[in-house]
């Protein structure tokens, strides 16, 4: 009796013990499948995240390459289009200055006389080469002479030193004592390298002034 006793007891705590474990193993698989039939998100599925908005001043704009945009025919039709465009551009030659000058002026000096015959006044005088004034229209002597006492007259001319002979036509007068300037008509130069002087004499034998004398050139 008391072996068959012990025998159950042990036989209920056997029995227990196996209940409790197959309990315990029960709550650890439904534990488990509770932790793994949680969806995890896969490395392969984009993460959604609220959107991320960039202010219109920030942003920077997409930089697309050439290559991206147009295909390699597209880039040579460019490329062609733009050297022809660069060479059907007509180059503009620089327009020539027409001469503005149309006289020339060539100064002769001032001087004063008192002597009642034609008198050469040293140093008014000028050098002339006729070759260095090509394309010449006419050219005129101008003089203004004054005589301070207003006794008669004044009168001026060229004299071809080199030559030893009056520029012909070049003649001139003034009077007054206001000054007067005087132009001669067309007058002719010698060829070639020449002195010219000028020359004066005062009528009554009063000083006569010569201001200024010059010779002009009209060019054609």
């Amino acid at each position: 009796m008391n072996g068959e006793s012990i025998w159950t007891r042990l036989s209920w705590g056997k029995a227990a013990l196996l209940v409790f474990f197959l309990l315990a193993l029960t709550n650890l698989v439904i534990l488990d499948m509770k932790i793994f039939s949680r969806k995890e998100p896969s490395l392969l599925e984009p993460i959604s995240e609220s959107p991320t908005f960039i202010p219109t001043e920030t942003a920077s704009p997409a930089i697309i390459s050439k290559e991206d945009s147009c295909p390699a025919v597209c880039l040579e039709a460019i490329s062609k289009a733009a050297v022809s465009s660069v060479q059907a551009t007509p180059v503009q030659q620089p327009a020539v200055a027409e001469p503005m000058v149309k006289e020339l002026y060539i100064p002769l000096g001032s001087g004063s006389i008192t002597s009642k015959n034609y008198t050469g006044l040293s140093g008014v005088e000028s050098v002339i080469d006729m070759a260095n004034y090509p394309n010449i229209k006419s050219i005129i002597f101008e003089a203004s002479m004054r005589i301070p006492t207003a006794n008669g007259q004044a009168y001026a001319k060229l004299y071809n030193v080199t030559d030893s002979h009056d520029v012909w036509n070049s003649e001139v007068y003034a009077e007054g004592s206001a000054g007067y300037r005087a132009e001669s008509g067309e007058i002719s130069l010698a060829s070639g390298r020449k002195l010219y002087r000028v020359m004066m004499k005062s009528t009554v034998g009063y000083e006569a002034i010569l201001d200024s004398a010059r010779i002009k050139i009209l060019l054609k």
